[in-house]
């Protein structure tokens, strides 16, 4: 709307062509319908991809993958993928995807962007190409660090750099993950993003393809034992 500054939500507009209400729906238009953009995925230089909201999209690709590659094969622990809804408005779906499953141990994907998507500096710890986040800690969850460390080792030994991150805003479906129940040891980690909930989202091949190899082996090292050993905080 040309008559309204600045970037409130209320001041946006879509123009459909209608001039009245009838005409609106007539053209099949509701209150409460959904506006999205239409965005085709494309593949860029240097092993990049773009695409539409790839939080958390990227997170569902990765548990297809995970899913087509571990489906026949025999693992040491009952394993649950979970795509859940609602994360960003109250972690929804993580509260009755936990509830269900009553998880032992839970690995929650997400994606995230610097603020500043152009700062290559060392204070950025979620650059696209320098392998996946292991998030320490947000606002929500704090890993625990024997979780994390496991993660670091299983990591090295497979050649996987990790990038450790901590969010000072914001949370995910960790945060609801691990209070479940009398407590779950919940880690979260995922590719490196820019503009993650736009419509021309960016992510790094390599980062997605070696989330993917380290998720595999995780799972495929989860066994009694180990565990036991992360779940033990006596």
């Amino acid at each position: 709307d040309g008559d309204r500054q600045g970037n409130d939500v209320s001041a946006m507009r879509v123009d459909i062509g209608a001039r009245s209400y009838d005409e609106v729906m007539q053209a099949g238009i509701r209150p409460g319908d959904r506006v999205t953009f239409d965005t085709t995925f494309q593949v860029l230089p240097h092993q990049r991809v773009m695409g539409k909201a790839f939080d958390d999209r990227l997170g569902c690709y990765l548990l297809v993958t995970l899913l087509r590659e571990l489906h026949d094969a025999e693992l040491p622990a009952e394993v649950w993928l979970v795509a859940s809804s609602s994360e960003e408005v109250g972690l929804r779906g993580g509260q009755t995807a936990t509830r269900a499953v009553s998880p032992d141990v839970a690995i929650v994907l997400d994606t995230a962007c610097w603020a500043k998507n152009f700062d290559y500096g060392a204070a950025n710890h979620r650059q696209i190409g320098n392998g996946p986040m292991l998030v320490l800690s947000d606002k929500s969850l704090i890993a625990p660090p024997k979780l994390t460390a496991w993660v670091e080792t299983v990591a090295a030994e497979i050649g996987v750099p990790l990038q450790a991150d901590m969010f000072s805003n914001g949370g995910t479906d960790g945060g609801a993950v691990h209070l479940t129940g009398t407590g779950v040891p919940t880690v979260v980690m995922g590719p490196a993003t820019r503009h993650g909930h736009c419509a021309a989202s960016i992510a790094d091949c390599r980062d997605i393809l070696q989330m993917q190899q380290l998720l595999s082996a995780l799972i495929q090292r989860l066994t009694r034992e180990t565990v036991v050993q992360l779940t033990d905080f006596r």
